[in-house]
């Protein structure tokens, strides 16, 4: 009987994850912000315009790999916020306050926050192991390196493999998370 990891398998076997998808995907978002911005008045030229910036988009190897390692944390990250927005509303919480706060400066910054830390996550993730390969190689008997010049990219290499380790990226947003429910959980509603 076939399930659906062998279904999901023969997927990513055809190139769906790492051509068709990620073509769809820019794709469609080019076009809505096309459309929504109406720089051209006319369809075509959007569709154009979109279908030709999906294809740049699909021939950059880094950048599919940015979004394979950027979309499943984006879906996790939605299913989450979905659920702690159910909970409230379980709770009593109307869904007016959950957006009215949500809208505010501060929830804006919560939220640019953690699309920031997402795309950072992300970025390196990508380019971990191009950053991780910087000096490899390097003795450090030769040209400047005899000088111990190669010193420096060593701790370069190991602060960014330290801040974009799984672990510490993960503690961080777990930090802001708690940091946000303890915030919001305690504070006191202003009299209207």
């Amino acid at each position: 009987m076939a399930t659906l990891d062998d279904a999901v398998g023969v997927l990513k076997d055809i190139g769906f994850y790492d051509v068709v998808f990620p073509f769809i995907l820019i794709l469609a978002v080019v076009y809505g912000l096309l459309k929504k911005l109406d720089w051209f008045k006319s369809e075509a030229v959007n569709v154009v315009i979109a279908t030709m910036v999906a294809m740049v988009f699909i021939s950059a190897t880094k950048a599919i790999e940015f979004l394979r390692n950027l979309l499943p944390v984006i879906t996790g990250v939605v299913v989450v916020i979905l659920l702690v927005m159910i909970i409230f509303m379980f709770m009593g919480v109307p869904q007016s306050v959950i957006t009215e706060t949500l809208q505010t400066p501060m929830g804006g910054g919560v939220i640019l926050i953690v699309v920031l830390i997402i795309v950072f996550a992300a970025l390196g993730s990508t380019y971990s192991g191009s950053l991780t390969s910087i000096n490899e190689g390097d003795s450090g008997t030769t040209g400047s390196n005899a000088t111990g010049g190669g010193q420096v990219g060593g701790l370069g290499k190991t602060t960014i493999k330290t801040l974009f380790n799984p672990v510490i990226m993960a503690l961080i947003i777990m930090t802001l998370v708690l940091s946000i429910a303890t915030y919001f959980i305690t504070r006191v509603p202003a009299k209207k």
